[in-house]
This record gives structure tokens, sequence and C-alpha cells, in this order.
């Protein structure tokens, strides 16, 4: 498992949002990942943990692309995801489970579909991110 790298991207996504530093940490199998068929494409969540409120940087959905062309797009409890391109210590593409094409995954405020052009997220709000090996979107 390349955990350990994940949680360093999330740390930095962290760091980004104040208010998430007094977060309390989470167990590590509180995350969960799950892949796309190609396996081209991973995503990795991590769910509020007890005693986090809300907007503190939890919970975090995280998905990357191959290292072909590596890039991460992370979205958390609120505002836009955050896209980056400069990759360095990629997790892509393994996953517990993957998310056959025309199949949707669900966990929090997540919902995320799988097609064959690719993999769109959405938090309940609306805000999301569209990724594929030639195209990302985070609005």
């Amino acid at each position: 498992m390349k955990r350990p790298r994940f949680f360093l991207c999330v740390i930095l996504a962290l760091a980004l949002m104040p208010s998430a530093l007094s977060t309390p940490a989470l167990a590590d199998d509180s995350m969960v990942s799950f892949a796309m068929p190609s396996g081209n494409i991973s995503c990795q969540f991590i769910p509020q943990s007890d005693g986090a409120s809300a907007g503190s940087g939890l919970p975090t959905l995280s998905c990357e692309r191959d290292k072909q062309s590596p890039a991460r797009i992370i979205l958390g409890p609120s505002g836009k995801g955050a896209l980056y391109k400069d990759v360095s210590d990629p997790f892509c593409c393994e996953g517990e489970t993957t998310v056959g094409y025309g199949q949707t995954w669900e966990n929090g405020p997540f919902k995320c579909v799988s097609a064959e052009d690719g993999l769109t997220c959405r938090r309940r709000d609306g805000h999301g991110f569209f990724i594929s090996r030639t195209k990302l979107l985070a609005y």
C-alpha cells in the first residue's frame, strides 16, 4: 500500500485550509480507496472523524491519474476542488474496489460516477471535478 504518500498529500491540502490544522488524526483504516476499470485513475476518501466539526478540513476526496500525465484533484468539505499538476508523491492507480463504467460510488458528501471518458465527482453543494487521461476540471 502507498498510504504514507497519500497522507503527505492530505497534509499539504489541509495546510491550505487553516481551520483544518486542529483536526484530530484519523486511524489508517478509516480511509477508503477505489479505482477505475482502466487502471488510470484512482481515488482516496477520508471521512470526517469523530469530534471534528464541519468545515474542519475533513471529509476529503482525492483523485489522481496515472504516471504518464500525473495530476491530482483534492475536494474538501467546502469550496472548489484544488488541482495539482505537479505531483511528486503519486498514489495512483490502486484501489480497494473498482467502480465499473456506469457505476456510482458514494460516501459522505461525495458522489462519483465512473464513465469510459473519465470520472465525475461532486459534493452535495455542487462543487466537484472531472478527471480523465486528457482532461482535468475543478468547479
